[in-house]
């Protein structure tokens, strides 16, 4: 899939390069650290622009979110 161009400082930007340092991103750390409030927009915009990215549901007794990273070639 064609890579699409990522403007410099975007929200997505700052999504692609935290999840290329290899750590995961939640929708509260994305909040707290980006300002992004709609994580999830911007994960399909990179994965439309043809980053594979992988989600995992995380889940405490109340609650449940996504992690999304990078997805890894193992």
């Amino acid at each position: 899939m064609k890579r699409g161009r990522i403007l410099e400082g975007s929200q997505e930007w700052n999504v692609l390069h935290h999840l290329q340092s290899g750590a995961e991103l939640t929708p509260f750390f994305a909040l707290q650290q980006y300002g992004i409030l709609r994580l999830a927009a911007r994960i399909m915009m990179l994965r439309q622009a043809g980053h594979a990215i992988d989600t995992r549901i995380v889940r405490n007794q109340r609650k449940a979110w996504a992690a999304y990273a990078l997805h890894r070639n193992d």
